[in-house]
């Protein structure tokens, strides 16, 4: 009898510490949840250490780190209303993300370990509360804006390319300190490599810019191409984890997109464009978000089901 009272206490114990991560995930505060995934985009979470595959309505966890496979795509509305697009062959963790209005505590760092992100950022940083995306050889600091961060694994280049408002470019420096700065705004770029100053802002087309939108929206930008699955996957008949969105034009073209700033991609920052190109700003597209049932959670159901709405007014009145 002794024996086998042990024994269910030991499958007892087994069993609480099979469930314990998911009840740890659960517990922890939402940071946000994703309105839109194309293509093979993976998620590995800090609680579970496990790597999953992420779904339109998926929330998002403090510390999470995201990835995109080739030519793959997600957008990401944060519990505050910032708005992250990830590009494809990303990867990006959320090393924080504190959103206390009532205390007035707002601090977020994005790390964009390779590859290019997007952040529309709503919220307005002042004194101690920041707003920063680091690569491993740059920093960048906002106030409130929008701009693109890529990182270049092969050149150890990191690059800033700024939509709205004003972003604060330069090296790590001491306690989160920005060290050999530039304000890079809107129109503008800089390029930081390895140990030196970043270049100085360089004027951009209006149709580089353009270009720049569409490509880092993750709502106007289909897959060129299907994902490449991980091999010890099999097909999945999931809905909200399909290619929404297609563009026929884009589609037979045939070109894979690149997650890098390549250099028929970008005017040469010792050429800058001719006198009298102006900076293209707010370049926000409407979203298109495919409707799905409410969640139980108040933060992801209002996501999801303004994204929805906007969804069905642009079907409706055109774009």
């Amino acid at each position: 009898m002794v024996r086998f009272a042990v024994r269910n206490h030991i499958y007892l114990v087994f069993f609480c510490l099979a469930i314990l991560p998911s009840f740890i995930a659960q517990a922890q505060a939402i940071d946000g949840v994703f309105t839109v995934v194309k293509g093979n985009v993976k998620v590995q979470q800090l609680s579970t250490h496990q790597i999953i595959k992420a779904k339109i309505g998926q929330k998002v966890y403090p510390q999470d780190t995201i990835m995109t496979g080739g030519d793959s795509r997600a957008k990401i509305v944060m519990v505050d209303n910032n708005v992250i697009n990830i590009l494809p062959n990303s990867k990006f963790a959320i090393k924080a993300y504190q959103y206390k209005p009532s205390q007035n505590k707002k601090n977020v760092l994005l790390n964009v370990l390779y590859g290019k992100i997007r952040t529309t950022v709503q919220q307005k940083y002042h004194g101690a509360n920041k707003f920063r995306v680091e690569t491993p050889s740059a920093v960048a600091g906002v106030r409130g804006t929008d701009f693109i961060t890529s990182y270049d694994q092969s050149s150890n280049t990191s690059t800033i390319i700024t939509f709205r408002g004003n972003v604060e470019f330069g090296q790590p420096g001491p306690k989160g300190q920005i060290s050999q700065s530039v304000f890079v705004s809107a129109g503008h770029m800089s390029q930081l490599s390895g140990f030196k100053p970043p270049t100085a802002p360089a004027q951009m087309s209006n149709t580089f810019m353009a270009k720049m939108n569409t490509d880092s929206n993750a709502d106007a930008n289909s897959p060129r191409q299907p994902a490449t699955a991980p091999n010890n996957s099999t097909p999945s008949n999931d809905t909200n984890d399909h290619h929404h969105h297609r563009d026929p034009a884009s589609i037979s073209a045939g070109t894979a997109s690149n997650n890098m700033l390549l250099p028929g991609d970008l005017p040469s920052l010792s050429n800058p464009p001719p006198p009298g190109a102006m900076p293209v700003t707010n370049l926000l597209p409407q979203p298109s978000v495919p409707f799905l049932p409410p969640p139980t959670n108040d933060f992801v159901h209002n996501v999801l089901m303004n994204a929805a709405t906007k969804r069905v007014n642009v079907i409706i009145t055109g774009p």
